[in-house]
């Protein structure tokens, strides 16, 4: 059984997925960084801003990566 070809057909459930679970994996990633590399209160800090700037590389690769999947569903799931 051959796989059907990947198609923009549910891009708009793709991007939804990986906006709406890419946000939250995305702060959560960076939010677990910034405590783990913390080592004063210090916002402006070397570790804080480099969490900071983090988030939008990983904003976006997800972005890209998540129309990869085949259905809305699996981007979901």
């Amino acid at each position: 059984m051959s796989r059907p070809p990947l198609t923009s057909r549910d891009w708009f459930g793709k991007a939804a997925a990986a906006t709406i679970l890419g946000f939250t994996l995305t702060m959560a990633l960076t939010c677990t960084l910034a405590a783990l590399s913390a080592t004063d209160d210090d916002v402006f800090s070397a570790q804080r801003q480099l969490a900071m700037w983090l988030a939008s590389p990983i904003s976006c690769a997800i972005l890209g990566l998540c129309f990869l999947f085949r259905s809305s569903a699996q981007a979901w799931a």
